[in-house]
């Protein structure tokens, strides 16, 4: 949903658009609204992918993971902040953005490889189980 919304705003952004003073949110154009709505749609994303993760893992191995996690995290917002910056002005803000498509589908991928690990683990404890119990 989030890159659905990106690449429907992105193409109406106007750079040669006036610049205007703006003296109230009643100013701001409808797309000044949009733009943050994606961040209602990834940040369920995190704690998603936290808990499926760790409720996947052995409880010995939920404090290793879960510092893994933070780290990665916050390396990923330090850096991913810094990139973006860099590249708003080498390459200007509309094209930035377009960028940041790359990270959400490296995250749909990564999600969807997570999904097909944990049904094909679940798979395997059902047929073994059933083995068992035969």
């Amino acid at each position: 949903m989030s890159i659905a919304l990106l690449l429907a705003i992105l193409p109406q952004l106007n750079i040669a658009a006036p610049i205007t003073r703006l003296a109230s949110f009643l100013d701001v154009p409808l797309l000044g609204f949009m733009l943050p709505l994606i961040g209602l749609f990834i940040a369920p994303i995190y704690p998603l992918l936290n808990s499926t993760v760790l409720s996947h893992l052995p409880k010995n191995l939920h404090s290793p993971m879960s510092g893994l996690i933070i780290i990665f995290s916050a390396l990923g917002g330090t850096l991913g902040s810094r990139i973006v910056g860099i590249l708003f002005g080498e390459v200007g803000g509309i094209k930035a953005f377009y960028v940041l498509l790359i990270p959400m589908i490296l995250l749909i991928v990564s999600v969807l490889v997570i999904q097909r690990i944990i049904k094909k683990k679940s798979q395997s404890v059902a047929v073994a189980s059933a083995n068992a119990a035969a």
